[in-house]
């Protein structure tokens, strides 16, 4: 199994939708390769690679070429999205409450920072530690109000915050899972395959391409 991380390539026709493109799996015969969009969030990201673990271990209906996978946490992708909350969490519910902000929205931004997750993955941990766990209705009710409001300019807020901003900002990585050296390895194995150098001018030209556009997105 392959592991591949790449940025997103946006064009202008491309549809709103696209935006919440987390990444995807990708199956080849037998073969399931991951994607991480790390035109994403780096938050986004650590969420994503645990819903596409879940997927590939336990989702036994992953059947198509592609499966895409959404950052705003689709309810049809529940199940893998409860499984990453479970990795990236500790007791979120008494770090809240731990914190001495006064404003909801502060409390949770340094949720996300410690527990490195994205701003309605917290939420949904909080509600269902509130709910089910300590009938907290006060903290229910100021979930339900702000589940939809997500601040605009989360990288200013964690600046604000004193936060590592880091957190909230594309990292624009393209890693392609170790295949080139991979390549290398099996070009010297087999000097008289031309297909390996075939392969190699292919994987060098498709890293240009992104690397190029990914400058363009970090400008």
């Amino acid at each position: 199994m392959y592991l591949v991380s790449c940025a997103i390539i946006p064009s202008s026709n491309k549809s709103r939708n696209d935006e919440y493109w987390g990444g995807a799996i990708i199956t080849k015969g037998s073969i399931k390769i991951p994607v991480i969009n790390t035109a994403q969030p780096r938050v986004y990201q650590y969420f994503v690679a645990w819903h596409e673990i879940y997927h590939l271990f336990y989702d036994l209906n992953l059947m198509d070429e592609t499966h895409n996978i959404a950052v705003d946490m689709d309810l049809n992708e529940r199940r893998a999205d409860y499984f990453a909350a479970k990795m990236i969490f500790g007791n979120v519910y008494d770090y809240y409450y731990s914190l001495d902000d006064e404003d909801f929205i502060d409390r949770v931004i340094k949720c996300m920072d410690v527990y490195k997750a994205p701003y309605k993955a917290v939420l949904i941990e909080l509600f269902e530690e509130a709910v089910t766990k300590y009938n907290d209705l006060d903290l229910k009710e100021k979930i339900l109000e702000h589940f939809d409001n997500k601040p605009e300019n989360l990288v200013q807020k964690f600046i604000d915050l004193e936060l590592d901003a880091e957190l909230v900002k594309p990292s624009y990585i393209v890693s392609l899972g170790g295949l080139e050296k991979k390549i290398q390895n099996a070009m010297k194995e087999n000097q008289d395959v031309s297909h390996h150098k075939d392969n190699y001018q292919f994987l060098l030209t498709l890293k240009n391409t992104i690397k190029k556009e990914v400058e363009g997105l970090a400008k």
